[in-house]
């Protein structure tokens, strides 16, 4: 694979400070050096390919930390409306989907992320196909095959079915992590959460799970009553209210340690401490799609206080206006002000593969981590407060993924 040295007006590693006239080594895919454009022009072979972007910032391809690509092609196809109502429909619209239809709606996706400057996700995926199709595009992450509506004893053969290998982390591939996630407390009975979390635990593989999402969950796990009710019921087998939360109910099952937490709108000061104590992997919040569906965002500052690892996501273009992820990171600093330019922007890179356990592959410009530079028309004397403002499908002007041009 061709050396690249990539330079522009600013480089922004987010794991240092920003670079004014800096530059980016990449090699086999991977950073080898960062620096001035002087010094890594020293260094670089004489045969590298040189691209230099005068007026604009470099930065490490961002994170989307919840997404369900396969659910793309449903955009547009319902309204705003209450979680529990909205969740019925995407059933309902699901049921009548092929294969080939989630694996077309997965490419369309895949695109429009790479289009926004994404080069990592945290995917829900149904089978290989999605896989294949966002992987072979050049997406890395962790691509967590969803089970649910079984019993524990079912959990072999759902896995079997979605052709989930027996030794995931055999696979050894440098931008592709394989997960696994029970979907949610709903829609997955106490037995099968736990099953699922010990067969992530038994394998090393991350672990997500839809959690404190909406009042209606809420209303559920408390007193077993509400509009979700009827889906636990068909669902969750064995599922019984508890009086508490869902970061409760999730504690008490023993599955929070390093696992991913998904919405946590509804999560109390309470719930946060537990987690914290409990030692979660992370939260991903997805603000755009929250409010879509009428739920609150999480309290990421106190998430923050507490050392719990945030990123952010898109959730479905079901449920969200587009798939362009710094508009959800716009909407995220609009709802907490407190947030800094830095911190924000760490969420949508570093701090985000953290949460979902991409560290040190995904996020940073750092030697050793993957070649995935995002480059947006945006060169400020402030570049993080630039990004934040700016930055999205509009703005980009290229993008390397693993050392390759893919925009």
């Amino acid at each position: 694979m061709r050396s690249r040295l990539v330079s522009a007006t600013w480089v922004l590693p987010v794991s240092r400070e920003p670079l004014r006239d800096g530059a980016v080594l990449v090699d086999d895919g991977r950073i080898i050096a960062l620096g001035s454009r002087a010094e890594l022009e020293a260094i670089a072979r004489p045969d590298a390919e040189r691209r230099h972007f005068d007026g604009a910032t470099i930065m490490p391809g961002l994170v989307n930390a919840h997404t369900h690509l396969s659910l793309t092609d449903l955009a547009g196809a319902i309204p705003r409306m209450p979680f529990a109502e909205w969740l019925h429909r995407v059933v309902d619209k699901m049921r009548s989907w092929e294969l080939g239809d989630f694996a077309a709606s997965a490419e369309h996706g895949t695109q429009q992320l790479l289009d926004c400057g994404v080069t990592a996700v945290g995917d829900i995926v149904y089978g290989p196909a999605e896989i294949n199709i966002a992987a072979g595009n050049g997406l890395a992450g962790v691509f967590y095959t969803e089970v649910l509506g079984v019993s524990a004893d079912g959990l072999d053969d759902a896995l079997e079915r979605a052709y989930f290998p027996a030794n995931p982390s055999a696979l050894g591939a440098a931008r592709v992590v394989l997960g696994i996630s029970p979907h949610s407390p709903y829609t997955s009975g106490p037995d099968l959460l736990t099953a699922v979390y010990a067969r992530a635990e038994a394998l090393g593989i991350p672990f997500a799970i839809h959690a404190a999402e909406s009042p209606a969950e809420s209303e559920l796990i408390a007193l077993g009553t509400g509009p979700l009710a009827p889906s636990a019921r068909r669902a969750a087998h064995g599922f019984v209210p508890t009086g508490g939360t869902a970061v409760d109910y999730l504690a008490e099952l023993g599955i929070l340690g390093d696992a991913t937490l998904v919405h946590l709108g509804e999560a109390s000061t309470a719930d946060i401490e537990r987690m914290s104590d409990d030692n979660v992997r992370g939260v991903v919040t997805c603000p755009r799609s929250n409010h879509y569906l009428g739920n609150r965002i999480a309290d990421v500052p106190a998430l923050l206080r507490r050392d719990i690892p945030v990123g952010i996501g898109t959730d479905s273009a079901a449920s969200n206006d587009d798939l362009d992820l710094m508009a959800d990171v716009r909407v995220l600093a609009a709802e907490h002000p407190s947030l800094s330019a830095q911190t924000l922007i760490d969420i949508v890179t570093r701090m985000g593969a953290r949460a979902i356990g991409l560290q040190g592959r995904s996020g940073t410009l750092e030697p050793g981590a993957l070649g995935d530079l995002a480059i947006f028309d945006v060169a400020e004397d402030e570049p993080e407060r630039g990004i934040l403002e700016h930055a999205g499908a509009s703005s980009l002007l290229a993008l390397l993924v693993g050392g390759v041009w893919r925009r």
